[in-house]
């Protein structure tokens, strides 16, 4: 197999998407890192980026992580509305800073 060089840019995929909900509604952004930092308690780490899901993360302290197969990839990427095409549902949790 040959040496591929990956582009600093490059993400990481499949992409998984973070929600939130921002102004009573739930939002949806891709994100390109995410990890298991714990096993007991079960704690995750993203990497974001400047975007609006954000605030509903900062403003309720929590967020979904979501995967999508395959057949909701194309549905799910680029600057769409993901809460048309994603079927949801809210829980209390708590963010860890």
């Amino acid at each position: 197999m040959e040496k591929v060089k990956i582009d600093k840019n490059a993400l990481v995929y499949p992409l998984s998407l973070v929600g939130a909900v921002v102004n009573g509604k739930a939002k949806f952004m891709a994100v390109g890192w995410i990890a298991r930092v714990n096993f007991k308690p079960p704690i995750i780490g993203i990497a974001l980026g400047p975007h609006y899901t954000n605030r509903g993360i900062e403003e309720h302290g929590g967020f979904s992580v979501n995967i999508p197969w395959r057949a909701m990839i194309e549905k799910t990427d680029g600057n769409i509305d993901k809460s048309k095409v994603l079927k949801y549902f809210t829980v209390p949790c708590r963010v860890r800073r």
